[in-house]
Formats: structure tokens, C-alpha cells, sequence
């Protein structure tokens, strides 16, 4: 353990010693979903600067995109899902045209 988490670690439960961390919103419930949770581990830290700045690569818009669409799609009538069909098969081959361009 180097010396920051050292000291985060002594802050923390200096903090709870004094009570300070009783009551907080969402005590004793789960963490929400990490929204990165589909890039590798080795991504998630340069996508959460992103995230946090506004800004996301491609590649995560067309990820949330085909979630988006495959969701619809289990809840539309035939037309509607042929229509929500086509469109993922297109971002479908755009996320694979980005993956393709990674070294």
C-alpha cells in the first residue's frame, strides 16, 4: 500500500469513528451498474476521464446504441422490429469497422 492510500485508508476510519459516514444516502444498498462494465479493465480508467469531461468514444455510443435497440426490439410489433432490425445491423457493423481498425 503506498502512502495515499495510506492516508485515504486513516481518514476513513477516522471518519467513521467519529460517525461521520453514518446516514449517507444509499447506505446499505448495492453500488448502481459501472456503465463502462463492457470495456476492458485496462480502458475503464482513460473512458471514466472521458465520461467525466463529457466526452466518450464512438465505440461506447454504438454499445449503448445496440443495448438500446435490442431492448425495443423484444417489445415491437413485426414492422417496427424489422425497421429496429436493420438500423442494429448497421451500427452492428460500424462498432465491428472500429474494432477492425485497432492495432
Amino acid at each position: 500500500m503506498d502512502w495515499l492510500d495510506a492516508l485515504v485508508e486513516r481518514r476513513i476510519e477516522e471518519s467513521n469513528r467519529r460517525g461521520s459516514l453514518s446516514g449517507l444516502p444509499g447506505t446499505g444498498r448495492p453500488l448502481p451498474p459501472d456503465p463502462l462494465e463492457h470495456l476492458p479493465a485496462a480502458l475503464r480508467p482513460a473512458a471514466r476521464l472521458l465520461h467525466g469531461s463529457g466526452h466518450l468514444p464512438e465505440e461506447v455510443h454504438l454499445l449503448r446504441r445496440l443495448r438500446t435497440l435490442d431492448g425495443l426490439m423484444r417489445h415491437v410489433e413485426q414492422a417496427e422490429g424489422e425497421r429496429l432490425s436493420r438500423e442494429r445491423s448497421l451500427v452492428a457493423e460500424r462498432l465491428a469497422s472500429l474494432r477492425g481498425r485497432r492495432p
